[in-house]
């Protein structure tokens, strides 16, 4: 269920596992060519579900413009826990793009945060816990994300434990 103004890009707060998995998914449909993910850790029901693995899949198939950047503290985990995303990535490895934070500043964040180029985001302060805001359409509270995303990005490795398993 939609709060109000969820749908014309007003400030969302979210409570609870199935309201953010729902915005997820709003806004993973809603990007067009591009979005960006950072995540502390994968956790094997995020980014799993097979309408949000469709929607990824789309995205990441949309033409020569699609790049899907995703920030991984932790691919070793996401490895571990076999995460849905990782096939998917191998199969789409030209326009999936998965790194790893190396500098301990960036290392440090906890907080989890996708962006799409339709103008959403998705931010959770604490990743760890169940709570956050986003919009659907607000470039201008999502300039900040992107910013920090890319500085982050340039800063970053490709992940070790992706190469090692050729994918």
């Amino acid at each position: 269920m939609n709060a109000p103004g969820a749908e014309d890009g007003r400030l969302r707060v979210l409570n609870g596992n199935l309201e953010i998995a729902a915005v997820r998914l709003q806004l993973l449909v809603a990007a067009q060519h591009c979005f960006a993910l950072h995540l502390p850790r994968l956790a094997p029901q995020d980014y799993a579900s097979d309408a949000e693995l469709a929607e990824i899949r789309r995205v990441a198939t949309s033409g020569r413009r699609a790049d899907i950047r995703i920030l991984l503290h932790d691919p070793g985990a996401a490895v571990r826990d076999d995460h849905r995303l990782l096939a998917l990535f191998q199969r789409l490895s030209s326009s999936i793009h998965i790194r790893m934070p190396v500098d301990d500043v960036d290392r440090q964040r906890t907080s989890a945060w996708l962006t799409n180029d339709a103008g959403g985001y998705l931010l959770l302060p604490d990743a760890t816990k169940p709570t956050g805001r986003s919009a659907l359409r607000d470039r201008p509270a999502q300039v900040p994300l992107v910013r920090l995303f890319d500085e982050i990005w340039e800063r970053s490795s490709r992940a070790s434990e992706l190469e090692s398993l050729n994918l």
